[in-house]
């Protein structure tokens, strides 16, 4: 695999691992997210999803997630044409598909895979447990 395949390479030609790597692991895209039924506006909370590890910020069920949630999302190219909104703004996949380079706290361009969580642009620290939360509340836990 070419070390800078996500600069030569556009992002529908990339491989399962290549597309895999984009992934800075901060864990923003498994908070749980809350629409306003009548403005359809999209709103963010601090709840995880009942399957990510707040420790490790990763899917405990990573490849059985999308058969146990049935609101988890595959992300594809698909998915940041139609929904890209969905995404945290810090998102490596959306900083990538709408400015054509990651941004300078990535793994892949600073060598620290614990930049996101230093720089506190991650859910490390942050998240409740979505085990801890009932679903009715979760308008109690709206983030910014």
């Amino acid at each position: 695999m070419e070390k800078d395949f996500f600069k030569i390479k556009d992002m529908r030609d990339f491989n399962e691992e290549e597309w895999e790597l984009i992934c800075s692991c901060c864990g923003l895209c498994c908070m749980e997210k809350l629409i306003d039924s009548e403005t359809q506006e999209l709103y963010f909370t601090c709840v995880s999803c009942t399957y990510l590890d707040l420790d490790s910020l990763k899917c405990s069920v990573y490849k059985k997630r999308l058969e146990l949630k049935k609101d988890c999302i595959k992300l594809n190219i698909d998915y940041l044409e139609n929904y890209i909104n969905y995404l945290p703004t810090n998102c490596s996949y959306r900083i990538l598909f709408l400015e054509k380079k990651l941004p300078y706290w990535h793994y892949l361009i600073s060598g620290d895979k614990n930049l996101v969580h230093k720089l506190g642009i991650s859910a490390f620290g942050k998240a409740v447990s979505g085990k801890d939360i009932n679903e009715d509340d979760l308008e109690d836990y709206i983030i910014d």
